[in-house]
């Protein structure tokens, strides 16, 4: 479901075509979003390109979201991160043609802050991390495409 609030700013520089940016960060996912928000953060002019008329409407994917990574970039981000899901065990195999080795680790320390990872919808999570870019001053430009 689209946001309710899109960047008024964003539409105004697509019609306009207001190009007085220092960065111009191409694609709203988690990636570009992160990218755009430390640059705004640095007092960077930035423009946040989307394809999709919003960050994750072209974005069906599911995954996990490691909390190592969000630490730096969102303190607290547990509090606010749209989650499915805390991640309290992981995997890891290791396989050859006929034979499998599989290291399962599990623990409920996991489950509380500060979370270790959560899974997440792309739809969701790419939408709040653009909004966090667009409240650190980066302008998101939605239905545009970069040639």
């Amino acid at each position: 479901m689209p946001p309710e609030t899109h960047t008024e700013a964003g539409t105004a520089a697509r019609a306009e075509g207001d190009s007085d940016f220092d960065v111009v960060v191409v694609g709203a996912g988690p990636a570009g979003s992160a990218a755009a928000l430390e640059a705004a953060r640095a007092g960077l002019r930035v423009a946040l390109l989307e394809r999709g008329p919003y960050p994750g409407a072209k974005n069906v994917y599911g995954g996990v979201v490691y909390g190592r990574i969000l630490d730096e970039l969102v303190p607290d981000w547990w509090e606010h991160m749209p989650v499915q899901r805390w991640v309290t065990r992981r995997s890891t195999m290791v396989l050859t043609g006929h034979q499998a080795l599989t290291v399962d680790f599990r623990t409920e320390d996991w489950g509380r802050p500060p979370y270790n990872g959560a899974t997440a919808f792309r739809s969701e999570l790419d939408g709040w991390l653009a909004s966090l870019a667009e409240e650190a001053g980066a302008v998101l430009v939605p239905a545009t495409t970069a040639t």
